[in-house]
């Protein structure tokens, strides 16, 4: 999960000054933990985001748009969300939540 949201990152923040990518983790309700990753880039347009997560849905000229629908169905078998934080130019924040490992 983590790599394909940093992949995509990486991929908007290209030429772009400052480029910079902030991952942040912090506990949140009963035993579920919030990571986000920030970026330096464009944003996610209206058109886009609304799109987002469907099946092939994608902003770029290459690859299949599978990253974030299937990245939003792994985390949701597990018993987390996976959503956009913040979509503004010049920074984006997606985050995700998943349950805290226990031991036993």
């Amino acid at each position: 999960m983590l790599l394909n949201l940093l992949r995509n990152a990486i991929e908007e923040l290209d030429g772009r000054d400052p480029a910079l990518i902030t991952i942040a983790a912090r506990p949140v309700g009963d035993g579920m933990i919030e990571i986000a990753v920030s970026d330096t880039g464009p944003g996610i347009s209206d058109e886009i985001r609304l799109e987002l997560f469907k099946p092939f849905a994608t902003s770029k000229e290459e690859g299949l748009g599978l990253g974030l629908n299937l990245s939003r169905s792994i985390i949701e078998d597990h018993g987390g969300e996976l959503w956009i934080a913040d979509y503004r130019p010049g920074r984006t924040r997606i985050a995700f939540t998943l349950r805290l490992a226990t031991e036993q």
